[in-house]
Formats: structure tokens, sequence, C-alpha cells
């Protein structure tokens, strides 16, 4: 009785342990590089990644590069940024140029208490996404991809993790794309094996007349020019030394919006815009959000040059 106890306790920690195993859903891309608003610069270098993506065995085999670059590797992509400033509609992007479909994780959801679990976490995404012919997107990557400690509680099993992803990247022929606000904190073995770093900024005046124009529409009651807009809310933003981004225009325009249905306003003025804005860029310095990156980009240009140099 005692023994048949034992063996079924043990199956069915089995069970559970196999059971922890994460499983990932591949979606389609919702966003093309036609439909995203970015500088000319950046825009280019997306193209760069997809022509890579696309000619790949063409530059590793015909053109020999296999001689310096071992093993499969992965297609690793990095892009950073403050918030809101498009870096996850622009991974979708890549991976709609690609014809491919979309996995989506983050640290918090390969994370499994259970010994091991992680790495097998970390195992069946890149398995998935070889399999099912799907590009991986990392959201908040820094979380996984930040330096390894030499000591402290829990250091030796989160080193292990960063280890096992170390060695996947290497073996691995998927394609992931890494996003974060915090690039800074990136373990530089990482940053060794990521092919493209590449910030996506804060948009300029010519980029906000757009994305205003995208959000706003030719339906929304205004008196004032996308051009107009555009440059008042970066004055604005400038007298705040805030940047306004893709994504705060978005909660601005659901902002106007509501305050034109409530009958506050009639139609988008100047005046409107400077008070809605204004208050936005208020509460946003009030809860310190608008300091969520701690890096310039001269500071990760140097880092990038010092770590690929070592």
């Amino acid at each position: 009785m005692g023994y048949s106890f034992i063996e079924n306790q043990k199956q069915e920690n089995s069970t559970n342990r196999s059971k922890s195993v994460a499983s990932f859903l591949p979606v389609d891309p919702e966003w093309t590089l036609d439909q995203i608003v970015f500088s000319n610069s950046l825009k280019e270098q997306l193209s760069d990644i997809v022509s890579f993506c696309k000619n790949k065995e063409k530059i590793i085999n015909d053109w020999e590069l296999y001689r310096f670059m071992k093993g499969k590797g992965c297609i690793g992509i990095n892009l950073w940024g403050i918030p809101g400033t498009g870096k996850s509609i622009a991974a979708e992007a890549i991976a709609s140029a690609l014809d491919m479909k979309l996995i989506q994780a983050s640290y918090s959801s390969l994370m499994d208490s259970l010994q091991g679990n992680t790495e097998k976490n970390i195992s069946a995404l890149f398995e998935t996404a070889v399999a099912e012919n799907c590009v991986i997107l990392f959201d908040e990557a820094d979380g996984l991809l930040s330096a390894r400690k030499a000591g402290g509680s829990n250091s030796e099993t989160t080193n292990l993790i960063k280890s096992h992803l170390l060695n996947i990247l290497d073996r691995s022929s998927a394609i992931v794309i890494f996003t974060t606000n915090f690039f800074k904190s990136y373990d530089r073995a990482f940053v060794r094996r990521i092919l493209w770093n590449i910030e996506v900024p804060a948009p300029g005046v010519e980029e906000l007349t757009e994305i205003w124009k995208l959000h706003l529409g030719k339906n929304v009651p205004k008196e004032i020019s996308y051009r107009d807009l555009a440059e008042l809310t970066s004055e604005l933003s400038k007298e705040k030394s805030i940047s306004i981004t893709g994504g705060d225009v978005r909660k601005l325009t659901l902002m106007f919006c509501t305050q034109l249905t409530s009958g506050r306003y009639a139609s988008i003025t100047k005046d409107v815009v400077k008070n809605v804005v204004t208050k936005y860029l208020n509460d946003l310095q009030d809860t310190n959000l608008s300091k969520t990156s701690e890096v310039s980009t001269s500071e990760v240009s140097d880092k990038i040059k010092k770590e690929l140099n070592r």
C-alpha cells in the first residue's frame, strides 16, 4: 500500500511538472511597415532587417559568412527607447513583412516556481516559434536580459536561466525581437548575440503631424490643422522636458473625443489643445513617468561599441 502511494505520488508530481510547462499561441500581426509612422531612417533600418531575414541563406551560405558565424544562431533584434514610441508595433510590422505570425512572451510568462521549468518554458517557446514559423517578441526584455549577478538571493537560479537562454540564442534558428525601455541594464553577453540594436525615438514634428492625422482622422470636429497640432504639442512637451510619443497621442485623442462627446467643448481648438495637453503633461511630471528611460542615445551607442569589441 505504502509503495503504491509513493509511486502514485511520483506520477502525480511528474504530471503536474509537465502540465506547468507553458504553451504559446501564435497570433497574426496587426501592423505593417506602411501603416506605422516612423522617420525614414528608422524605416530603412527595419527594411534592412527584413531583407536580411529573407536572404539569410544567401548571405550566410552563398557568400560564406558561415566561416565566422557560429552555429545556426538566432536573428536577434533589440528595439529600445522610451515608452510609447512604437517598439512593439515595429516588431509586428517586421513579422508582417516576413509573412510570419508572432508569439508574444515576457519574463513573467516564462517564470515557473518548479526548478528547471522556466528553462523548459524558454525551450518550448523557441521550439514552437521554429515549428510554427513565428517571430518571437519579448516585451520588457530587460527583465530577462539584465546583467547576471555574482551573489544575492536567487542569483544562482536566475543566472542558470539566463545561461540557458544564451545557449538557445546560439543554437536556434528563430527570429527573436526584444523591446525595452532600459537597454542600459542588458548583460553584455546578450548584447553580443543581438545583430541589431536600434533606438525607436520619440517622433519629431513631421512624424507627429502624421500620427495626429492617423488618430484624429477627418470626422473629429477641430479648428486646428494637424501640422499646427503637432507643433503645439511638441512645443508644450519641450517646456516640460517630456517627449510626446505615439502612445501619448493615442491617450490624448481619447481625452479629446471624450470631452467633445460630454459637451465640454464643441470642437478641438488651439486653446483646447493647450488645456488638455498641459494637464496631461503635468500629470506625467507629478507621477515621474516622464523619466522612465534612464539611458541616452550616446550612452547606448558607446555601450554597444564597447561590448562588441570585447
